[in-house]
């Protein structure tokens, strides 16, 4: 029987979770937002060639960025996905990993990634309006042998 109040082992581990993703969550170094950075950003993508096209240096806190690295390493599977104009590693979608034990720095990109204050980063510096806060991404490992032919992905969610 459960005693009022007691917290069992599912919510400690939630808190353990939470307290991971709330560590990690500082991924982006608060510089990338100030209006000088957005300024340079913004005029770098406007001038990219051949296509217009931004690198945010400095964008991720060095020592979040490989904690999110190692615990994807450890912590996800891949499966092999074949087609006629991909062959590649597909990782979990990232909005199914939710709860995944030792994903939290892993969650913390997704969530640093969706959050309101990037996309209305990426929306400023390009210019493309406002972004959905729908998650929808996945990881991919293209090694030796795999590719990704350029193609129209005609997707009914994406805008045109």
């Amino acid at each position: 029987m459960k005693r009022a109040g007691a917290k069992g082992i599912g919510a400690a581990n939630k808190k353990k979770r939470a307290a991971e993703r709330e560590q990690s969550a500082k991924l982006f170094s608060p510089a990338i937002f100030e209006d000088a950075a957005k300024a340079k950003a913004k005029a770098e993508y406007g001038g990219a060639t051949p296509f217009p096209h931004v690198v945010l240096r400095g964008a991720c806190i060095s020592e979040s960025l490989l904690k999110t690295f190692t615990a994807a390493i450890q912590g996800m599977q891949a499966d092999l996905k074949d087609s006629d104009t991909f062959k590649r590693y597909e990782g979990p979608a990232l909005q199914d990993i939710d709860g995944a034990p030792n994903l939290g720095p892993v969650a913390a990109l997704r969530d640093s990634l969706y959050s309101p204050e990037f996309r209305a980063l990426v929306s400023d510096i390009t210019g493309c309006g406002a972004l959905s806060e729908k998650v929808d991404c996945v990881s991919g490992i293209y090694n030796e042998g795999c590719h990704l032919l350029p193609h129209d992905a005609a997707l009914p969610s994406s805008r045109r």
